[in-house]
């Protein structure tokens, strides 16, 4: 993705309203279950969480994006309240790519969005999600520092990342959400790159 492109993903922050932790898109989380059985032959299940992190435990709001690489798809997720609870998503299959994360919870793409290929030496340094259908997941708990009201949409020296492991919470809510699927929960954790 070309920095011009990058950078008019920021100047888009008042058109469109925030969207509560758990996606852009259906359904909220947790995945409540009037929105129907998710079906696993065409989607994943997939826990993770992004926080703001101010030191001494404190967390706070963070606005993040992912794409799903070589697509304009793209969701965003507000994540907020001092806790530790992974949020849940469905995803389709495919690999997706933390594209900006900001500390201004109404940084906002423009339309259209430019399709991304990963890059690890020039995106925001986490893994990609690889996700295939019938996955089960809990991808961890990033913790962003450093980033104050700043919007990263790709490597930032002041900005720096976490991954803690809070599976335990994970398996605890898809025990209460998805029972018939707690034996398949797989811990995946996004990594740090360098």
């Amino acid at each position: 993705m070309h920095l011009k492109a990058l950078k008019r993903i920021l100047f888009a922050a008042m058109l469109v309203g925030l969207s509560a932790c758990g996606g852009g898109g259906p359904p909220a989380n947790p995945i409540p279950t009037a929105s129907g059985k998710i079906d696993l032959s065409k989607e994943a299940l997939v826990y993770f969480k992004v926080n703001k992190d101010y030191g001494s435990g404190k967390l706070g709001f963070i606005k993040f994006y992912i794409q799903k690489e070589g697509t304009s798809q793209i969701r965003d997720y507000i994540c907020g309240k001092d806790n530790r609870i992974p949020i849940a998503e469905r995803l389709a299959p495919g690999r997706y790519v933390f594209v900006l994360m900001s500390g201004n919870i109404i940084a906002t793409p423009v339309e259209p969005v430019p399709v991304v290929t990963y890059d690890p030496s020039k995106g925001i340094p986490l893994t990609p999600i690889d996700v295939k259908a019938g996955d089960v997941l809990y991808l961890g708990n990033v913790l962003v520092s450093g980033i104050g009201k700043k919007t990263a949409i790709g490597r930032a020296d002041s900005v720096v990342y976490t991954v803690e492991d809070h599976s335990d919470l994970a398996k605890k809510s898809v025990a209460e959400y998805y029972p018939e699927l707690a034996s398949r929960l797989q811990t995946r954790l996004i990594k740090v790159l360098p």
